[in-house]
């Protein structure tokens, strides 16, 4: 991040800019310099977000390499493709919300026994486990998430249960069975997210929701509304986001519950 500061703004650079950078970059709802653009009304605070977040954000061929499953090499970035989250933007294998679908599908099963996939990092990065219909999200359980630090190995190991529905299920009203199928969107919802029903993309659209209920903006990691036109927030907005923190979460749970 350092370095790209010094090619970006200069060695001479107000370093308040570094602080900056790095809470639009990585925004996590919290915003420690957004007051400081406030009060002294700088001018670094003008420029656009998502062009920030497109410079510092590593882009996939800086970040993996030496991609296999189950010994046979592949390419990384053919198969991780790029995932709009409420993070920002991920690289993802197996989903079905990336374009196309899925990238590389990765089938194991008792015939082939278990799946080995082994990647390199050229970066810190922080991995999520999840279905093909899931999406990182705010309360992605922490066992099915880890940081691994550059220069160090890390094994994950995990099994899948599956579950399967019964067909009756579909003839039961929504508010009886307390859950949705994946292409039930509700038709009164006017944030979209994602093209695909999912827990986790619910759960992505109500933090949206409450953004907008509490300051009238989602923060630019948002992924993109695809019904209409959403503000994304400017600087006043971030500092709206971070000085209801608490309050949108608690505001989140009560549109979900």
């Amino acid at each position: 991040m350092w370095d790209l500061n010094e090619i970006y703004f200069g060695s001479d650079r107000d370093k308040f800019q570094d602080d900056l950078v790095n809470d639009l970059a990585f925004f996590n709802g919290l915003c420690s310099s957004c007051k400081i653009c406030i009060q002294q009304n700088k001018s670094e605070c003008r420029g656009n977000f998502s062009e920030t977040v497109e410079k510092f954000r590593t882009k996939c061929e800086d970040l993996i390499t030496n991609c296999a499953w189950n010994g046979q090499n592949f390419s990384c970035c053919d198969a991780f493709l790029p995932l709009k989250t409420e993070f920002g933007q991920c690289y993802t294998i197996n989903s079905i919300h990336t374009n196309p679908q899925y990238g590389m599908k990765l089938i194991n099963n008792r015939q082939s026994g278990p799946g080995s996939l082994y990647i390199f990092a050229l970066e810190d990065i922080q991995i999520h486990l999840h279905s093909s219909y899931a999406v990182p999200y705010i309360n992605t359980e922490h066992d099915l998430q880890e940081t691994i630090l550059w220069g160090l190995q890390k094994e994950i190991l995990f099994k899948t249960v599956e579950l399967f529905n019964d067909e009756n299920l579909h003839q039961q009203k929504i508010s009886q069975r307390r859950c949705r199928f994946s292409s039930e969107f509700s038709k009164s919802n006017k944030i979209k997210l994602f093209d695909v029903y999912s827990y986790s993309t619910c759960i992505t659209t109500c933090v949206a929701e409450a953004q907008i209920e509490l300051c009238n903006c989602t923060h630019h990691l948002m992924p993109e509304n695809k019904l209409n036109n959403t503000n994304i927030c400017t600087i006043d907005g971030l500092m709206c986001l971070s000085e209801n923190f608490g309050n949108y979460f608690e505001l989140f749970l009560i549109i979900y519950i």
